[in-house]
């Protein structure tokens, strides 16, 4: 029966680690000297590993972050022991943190900030970057739209000039453009000047 599992809500969870002194009516005090702990020792790692900033990543670093964070910075000996100061710190953290299970009572709190308060930011966040992205696909249709109909305008603008490869770049356009309508222009004022002159 012991190995059941149960369904507490997480709101109440530190509440019933409380009641059923899972944890220690003060564990704010000792998680305080653990988080002294270990900032002291987060100023004694190295600001250029990859692996250590991938953990804390200025985050609160909990008990299963400084388990994660010990495996990367201790050095152990042929029998598994931790024989650097580095592994040796982080190792007592992680024992302050399981005396009285107070880890338990972080984790408690941890999971309830992030279920009311980080969750929804990231939900509100996640909506309005997927607005900006359907705003950014309305704009992209439309840009599409406009840049057809300029298209089938210049189309038919050099259609009327007689210029039937619109592939041509915008300066051999208007070369062509002029080349064609030139002797078609001429043409025009030579018959006005002739009806001017029958007209006198």
């Amino acid at each position: 029966m012991d190995e059941l599992p149960i369904d507490i809500h997480y709101a109440k969870l530190l509440d019933w680690l409380l009641d059923r002194r899972k944890v220690p009516s003060g564990w704010h005090e000792g998680i305080r000297s653990v988080r002294f702990k270990v900032n002291e020792s987060l100023a004694d790692l190295p600001a250029d590993n990859e692996d250590i900033l991938a953990i804390v990543g200025g985050q609160y670093l909990d008990y299963f972050g400084c388990k994660k964070l010990l495996s990367v910075v201790g050095v152990r000996d042929v029998f598994g022991r931790y024989k650097d100061d580095r592994g040796k710190k982080w190792l007592d953290i992680i024992a302050m943190y399981e005396k009285e299970d107070l880890f338990l009572a972080d984790s408690a709190q941890v999971l309830a900030k992030q279920v009311d308060v980080e969750i929804p930011t990231l939900r509100k966040r996640q909506a309005k970057l997927q607005s900006s992205l359907n705003d950014a696909g309305r704009r992209e249709s439309d840009s599409e739209k406009t840049a057809a109909k300029q298209e089938a305008e210049l189309f038919d603008m050099c259609l009327s000039l007689g210029i039937q490869d619109v592939s041509l770049p915008l300066e051999g356009q208007l070369t062509r453009a002029v080349q064609i309508a030139a002797p078609r222009a001429a043409r025009e004022v030579a018959n006005l000047a002739k009806a001017e002159l029958v007209g006198e």
